[in-house]
């Protein structure tokens, strides 16, 4: 028989494929563990609980000696730092897929950081918020999903999961950092193919960006540090952003203006500090909040105007910002005022506040402080025919010269603030190519700042 068998399959005639022989499918670690989890009902390690202080037994934990890592039950877990130690600590290693059942609403900081051997994670539609660090350095995690649900990732939630490759984002308004990926493949990915890193709706990462700025208007939100030490010299934010993130633009050195668009109500601590280059800053008529430090040591800042409804300035919001001259506040009640807005003022500013309510502005807290600087803005609005007015290249206010306020008048015209009359367009065209538009604007600036002598289109 076998000497038949093989002058068969000799001849051609018999293959080894009409043998009746077992399939074998190698199967990677993963699937190996999955499938073993699925036969093996594994034993319970370790468990116990792990809700906010009060509610600690509303949220519970157990690990299974196939590394499963299960929470279960409702409310926020608890934040874990090197002042309150995890629970699982001495486990993280053994630590290979985390399950958040339904029900939890918050993964807790620092929760699985660390976690060397994880390469799973399950969020619900039930978790709202990603603590601090939760899952940082989980070196071999390849991708996450997060619900809709979640509308905060806190501070390198992800940071340094070096094979992370896969981030899947189902919400579009996320409240995040730009720190959150930093170190993961992903992000890198990212930035290769736009400089601007947009993800739900928030504008998370910018630092490599340079030059002259428009933020798309499908963005909903800057995140903090977005654009921090980057080397772009102006931006155009859409209205659609209705958030701009701690430390958003800190340390932009060679930021000139800014506009910030209505919509945003609260510019947030540090936002534009250490920003020496910018000159220019344009407040809009909806905010109610300068936070502490937002524009401090903006040294080039030489005047800006407070908006009416605002009504607190936060510690040191203006300290150290050198060349400045003239503060206008719009409010007939003063804000309610922090330590230090100026630091240690000196004589050359001025502040402005309405004329019938200077004593209102001397005698309150804070300002009693400054009541030798306080002066009545006395000069009145007028509503001349701009119509009427002729205009000369880069002179769109019709004053008979070019100077900041220009620049300001511009920058409003092309994010859609401000209307500009045709002699005004033909005024505002100062490279002479028969469009009123960023150029424009860059070369105005360039102007202002002495670079150059005259206008193309001059």
């Amino acid at each position: 028989m076998k000497k038949n068998l093989w002058k068969l399959m000799l001849a051609g005639t018999f293959t080894l494929s009409q043998l009746i022989v077992p399939q074998f499918t190698i199967l990677s670690d993963t699937e190996l563990f999955e499938n073993k989890s699925n036969i093996v009902h594994a034993a319970v390690v370790d468990s116990g609980n792990c809700g906010t202080e009060g509610h600690e037994s509303d949220a519970t934990w157990t690990l299974d000696s196939s590394g499963v890592f299960t929470v279960s039950g409702t409310g926020p877990m608890n934040d874990y730092s090197s002042f309150s130690t995890c629970p699982w600590d001495s486990h993280r290693e053994q630590i290979k897929k985390v399950i958040i059942d339904d029900g939890i609403t918050t993964i807790g900081t620092d929760a699985f950081a660390d976690c060397n051997n994880l390469y799973s994670v399950s969020i619900p539609d039930s978790v709202t918020y990603i603590g601090e660090m939760a899952f940082a350095d989980c070196i071999i995690l390849k991708s996450v999903v997060i619900p809709e649900s979640v509308t905060m990732i806190d501070m390198g939630a992800f940071f340094c999961c070096s094979n992370l490759t896969s981030v899947t984002i189902q919400g579009n308004d996320i409240n995040t950092s730009s720190y959150t990926f930093e170190g993961t493949p992903w992000i890198k990915e990212k930035q290769k193919e736009n400089p601007l890193v947009i993800v739900g709706g928030t504008l998370i990462l910018g630092e490599t960006c340079s030059g002259d700025i428009i933020i798309p208007d499908n963005v909903t939100r800057i995140a903090d540090d977005a654009f921090r030490e980057s080397k772009i010299k102006s931006v155009v934010i859409p209205e659609s952003v209705k958030n701009i993130g701690e430390s958003a633009f800190s340390h932009c050195s060679y930021l000139e203006s800014v506009i910030i668009p209505e919509g945003i109500t609260c510019i947030s601590e540090y936002a534009f500090s250490h920003c020496n280059s910018l000159s220019t800053v344009i407040l809009p008529e909806g905010l109610t909040n300068i936070d502490g430090y937002a524009f401090i040591e903006c040294t080039k800042l030489v005047s800006v105007n407070i908006p009416k409804n605002v009504t607190n300035i936060g510690t040191c919001a203006f300290s150290y910002c050198s060349r400045l001259t003239s503060v206008f506040l719009e409010s007939t009640k003063p804000p309610k005022l922090c330590s230090d807005m100026f630091n240690d003022p000196s004589h050359k500013i001025k502040i402005y506040v309405p004329a019938d309510k200077i004593d209102d502005y001397k005698n309150a807290d804070g300002w009693n402080y400054y009541s030798n600087i306080i002066l009545a803005n006395t000069s009145a609005a007028s509503s001349p025919d701009t119509e009427a007015k002729t205009y000369k290249k880069g002179d769109f206010d019709g004053d008979g010269k070019v100077d900041i306020t220009d620049l300001s008048a511009l920058s409003l015209y092309l994010i859609g603030d401000k209307e500009f009359t045709e002699a005004q367009i033909n005024a505002a065209d100062v490279t002479g190519d028969g469009n009123t538009d960023l150029a424009d604007l860059a070369h105005l600036r360039q102007f202002l700042s002495k670079k150059t002598e005259k206008f193309d289109a001059e």
